[in-house]
């Protein structure tokens, strides 16, 4: 195990706990993973979160998630809606399924219609990342 030559080097635990922290957003759930003890993993998760070099690197994580959603690698807010309404309007697909799309749609918009302002709806943000964080070959 390393340990950082400087504050504003990341030892492994930390890029791991980063990682998965980018993906979560829990703490101390990232901090178990990352491979701290569980006894410790809320006090060093809550201490990570307030180092600079870690805000840092957790920013250019971020930065690049927001990357792979412009370049298509994360199904837009439209898309995910089209898909829904293909699903619920197909008659191959199981009325469970098809229930389940036109349900998915409605809390969609039940969402969008409770976030209106001046008559002009703010839709909700749907983004998924994944990652793989099992740090090991493909």
């Amino acid at each position: 195990m390393s340990t950082p030559k400087s504050s504003g080097e990341l030892t492994y635990k930390q890029k791991k706990f980063c990682e998965y922290y980018i993906v979560s957003h829990n703490a101390t759930e990232s901090a178990i993973k990352a491979g701290y003890s569980e006894k410790t993993a809320y006090a060093i998760g809550n201490e990570n979160l307030k180092k600079p070099y870690i805000k840092n690197y957790l920013a250019e994580l971020d930065k690049g998630a927001t990357a792979q959603a412009t370049q298509g690698a994360i199904a837009s807010r439209q898309e995910i809606l089209e898909f829904y309404t293909t699903m619920m309007r197909n008659p191959d697909v199981s009325s469970k399924d098809r229930l389940k799309s036109a349900s998915l749609l409605g809390e969609y918009y039940a969402l969008a219609k409770s976030n209106e302002t001046d008559g002009k709806a703010e839709l909700p943000t749907v983004q998924f990342v994944f990652k793989d964080l099992s740090g090991g070959e493909q």
